[in-house]
């Protein structure tokens, strides 16, 4: 079984002091304005304060902690999402239902009416690759960015399917 981590760099120490700070700031400047608004929207402005810490919250989690982890044999390919040490299923792929391969641009062209699942960071400097497959009789495509080893392992047992 091949095993792969996609997550963007780990922040140095110096890097991390940063972020918390930019972080703090970041609340206190949204709790100022907010603070500020509240006086002609009224409640309205602690629900938008909420919804501010939500989104400083997701953009941390997406840069900082979350990863997708692959899994894959002879038989299947395994997505997780990854948070920290935490992991929650995401996807299965069966590669003997695999149709097409390649990037995702040729893939989405020929499937266009395919749904997309990603399961890459943007700043992780592999290829994608993408994988359109048959499930439940729908065809849905899966963009990943497996290293060389992965890569080699999923394309060779998608050819010995066909």
């Amino acid at each position: 079984m091949l095993e792969q981590t996609v997550q963007n760099e780990r922040p140095t120490p110096l890097q991390g002091v940063g972020i918390v700070l930019a972080t703090a700031a970041a609340v206190l400047l949204g709790s100022w304005v907010f603070g500020a608004l509240q006086r002609w929207i009224g409640q309205a402005a602690s629900l938008g304060f909420l919804a501010y810490g939500v989104l400083v919250a997701l953009v941390l989690m997406n840069r900082y902690v979350m990863a997708y982890h692959y899994a894959a044999n002879d038989d299947v390919l395994r997505v997780h999402h990854r948070y920290g040490r935490y992991q929650r299923f995401m996807v299965d792929v069966w590669l003997n239902r695999v149709l097409a391969w390649g990037t995702p641009e040729d893939v989405r062209r020929q499937h266009p009416r395919a749904r997309v699942t990603r399961a890459v960071k943007p700043k992780c400097p592999l290829e994608p690759l993408a994988l359109a497959y048959r499930t439940g009789g729908k065809v849905e495509i899966l963009v990943l960015q497996p290293d060389a080893p992965l890569r080699d392992h999923l394309l060779k047992h998608i050819r010995k399917c066909k």
